[in-house]
């Protein structure tokens, strides 16, 4: 496991570590899989525990509920710009940007420990995402930090 990818799973909580594992770490690739399955197991979480930590997880409201992922209740949350493509809107300023030739942007959000998509203008969140992409994903994340 390379350092950078332990300080990134040093800064999750437990009960983010476990919905990492359920939801989000099949996107990885299978060396990366393994170091997230051995760190996990090296933080004591088994099975039993995960599932216990994600119900636990799943009745907790916190004070800062409005900054988290709806699903997992991290606050890792990411934000991209994107560009906005959603043909099927009607907001007229999309449409006339469109007309000129100029790019509407939007902001995404996606949370880091489940992958979840909290905002999704162009409702990409149904297209799953390759393990090169997650790769990609993981190293910009990364080198953001530093």
């Amino acid at each position: 496991m390379t350092e950078k990818l332990k300080h990134i799973l040093d800064s999750y909580e437990d009960f983010e570590l476990a919905f990492l594992s359920k939801y989000n770490l099949n996107t990885y690739t299978d060396q990366t899989i393994q170091s997230i399955k051995k760190y996990i197991h090296s933080r004591g979480l088994t099975e039993s525990k995960i599932n216990e930590l994600i119900e636990l997880t799943n009745q907790t409201v916190f004070p800062d509920y409005h900054s988290r992922c709806p699903r997992c209740k991290s606050n890792k949350i990411r934000t991209e710009n994107i560009e906005y493509s959603n043909t099927t809107s009607s907001d007229t300023a999309t449409i006339l940007d469109g007309m000129n030739g100029t790019i509407s942007a939007r902001i995404r959000q996606i949370c880091n420990v489940c992958e979840y998509y909290i905002s999704d203008p162009n409702n990409e969140s149904s297209k799953s995402k390759t393990s090169f992409s997650k790769l990609v994903d993981l190293f910009f994340e990364i080198f953001k930090h530093y």
